[in-house]
């Protein structure tokens, strides 16, 4: 192991997230602090880390009105396999529990074999890696001993019941971005009016954290989304498993076993990357699940051939887990696949982020962003594509689920640019397809599909499809 000192001369902090980004395949920041100044200054490599399929995962902290609502929203949507978290600090702790602040500075990078980690006093502000005097220790070798405890450390403080996945609780920031407006006009923290602000914030954040350990929260309904498209459940011995199966892409042509539009994109993912990828991010948001309900649950994955993976829980029949998925009366045949349903809540709830959290889960097993039959035009003697879609399949044998999705879709606010599928006329797999210009974020995936999504949306309004119109 190498240990160097890391400081804002000469640019040296920024460089050294440059270089790693460069080689890493996966990178993790648990920083108290953080501001948009920062990220711009290192958009580029963010980026093209990024559309290089590594994976992303970022903590910040809200509480001391440091950390910029848009750099926080910059991660939390940045194309790619990114997501990021924010701390909540409890101003009355509960009753035993001490008070704690989010005051960690830690970055770390890592590929199969080697890591390097950042530990020291920047916050990823323009001040703490550019202009600032700060100081940090770069560890990094080959994995060892450290690598696992630092990386235990970081996935602990991920699952922490004080933090808040942005994309699933965006009404946090916004009540965030008002605080921080009214704090820059009064320019006093301890003003009254700016307390009840912040009281607001953390009245909401225990809501949030009372509601992923009940039967009914984004957590759980993003659960049965997944058990619902493909699954199966032994209720007597406590185990689920979850099924990811794909086939083979652009099968007969030369980029078989590859997603790639080449006429509407440069991004190029083989199915092996793309599908471990899906296991990966599925898995996480599982785990966090599980941390709250069930920390006995074991979760594991494997992969059984070509593009079919398992997502296995393991757990007492008589767990939390296990109650809550008996109250929404799942059924499952003599083999036990768990038959397609909707949650019977959803249909009344006015709360949207469920029903966007159920289609999400459903979504990650059973959707696609695939070129849809017959979309090309000739142009001045050139195809053009005209219409791309992101299609969710259900089994033929459940043809009632159709008008149930389309009930889904319309309380989420799609109802222009979907079409399903007639099971009267349609004898196999029915499909729901969504055109991607209007599709959700949150159903297209938070990974690799992202980058699809929006260079194929800033295809349809390049130059080259203008002459189409």
């Amino acid at each position: 192991m190498t240990t160097r000192i890391i400081t804002t001369e000469d640019e040296d902090f920024e460089n050294e997230i440059k270089l790693a980004l460069s080689w890493a395949d996966t990178a993790l920041f648990a920083v108290s602090y953080a501001n948009y100044h920062a990220f711009q200054r290192l958009q580029h490599s963010f980026n093209t880390f990024l559309r290089d399929n590594g994976k992303l995962r970022t903590i910040f902290d809200i509480d001391r009105l440091i950390t910029d609502k848009k750099l926080i929203e910059e991660f939390a949507t940045i194309p790619g396999d990114s997501e990021c978290k924010i701390f909540q600090t409890k101003t009355k702790p509960p009753r035993g529990a001490r008070q704690v602040s989010f005051h960690s500075k830690l970055y770390v990078f890592h590929d199969k074999e080697k890591y390097s980690a950042i530990i020291g006093s920047s916050n990823f502000t323009l001040g703490g890696i550019r202009n600032n005097i700060e100081c940090n220790i770069c560890l990094s070798g080959i994995k060892d001993k450290l690598f696992e405890s630092i990386i235990e450390y970081f996935w602990r403080i991920w699952n922490d019941k004080c933090l808040f996945n942005v994309l699933d609780h965006s009404e946090i920031l916004d009540d965030y971005q008002r605080l921080l407006d009214e704090a820059n006009k009064r320019k006093k923290e301890t003003d009254a009016f700016l307390k009840e602000l912040k009281a607001n914030i953390e009245r909401k954040s225990t809501l949030i954290e009372e509601a992923k350990k009940q039967s009914v929260s984004t957590e759980i309904m993003y659960l049965l989304g997944l058990l619902s498209a493909n699954s199966a459940i032994d209720f007597t011995k406590g185990q689920i498993e979850i099924r990811l199966f794909r086939s083979i892409a652009n099968q007969g042509n030369e980029f078989e076993g590859f997603y790639y539009y080449p006429d509407i994109t440069s991004y190029k993912i083989s199915q092996e990357v793309a599908h471990n990828k899906d296991v990966e991010v599925i898995s996480e948001k599982v785990s966090e699940l599980l941390s709250f309900v069930d920390p006995m649950a074991e979760l594991s994955t494997e992969h059984v051939r070509d593009y079919h993976f398992l997502i296995k829980i393991k757990s007492n029949p008589s767990s939390q887990l296990f109650k809550f998925l008996k109250s929404h009366n799942i059924n499952v045949d003599d083999k036990n696949n768990t038959t397609p349903f909707i949650p019977e809540e959803l249909f009344s709830t006015r709360e949207q982020k469920l029903v966007t959290a159920f289609l999400r889960g459903y979504c990650d097993l059973k959707s696609r962003i695939s070129l849809s039959d017959g979309i090309y035009k000739t142009v001045d003697g050139r195809k053009v594509a005209s219409l791309l879609r992101l299609g969710i399949s259900l089994t033929n044998r459940h043809p009632e689920l159709i008008p149930k999705f389309k009930k889904l879709f319309k309380k989420i606010g799609l109802k222009k640019g979907v079409y399903y599928s007639d099971p009267k006329v349609r004898d196999r797999e029915l499909l729901i397809r969504v055109d991607v210009r209007v599709a959700p974020v949150d159903l297209v995936g938070t990974h690799w599909r992202k980058i699809f999504l929006r260079d194929f949306k800033n295809y349809f309004v390049s130059d080259k499809t203008e002459s189409r119109e």
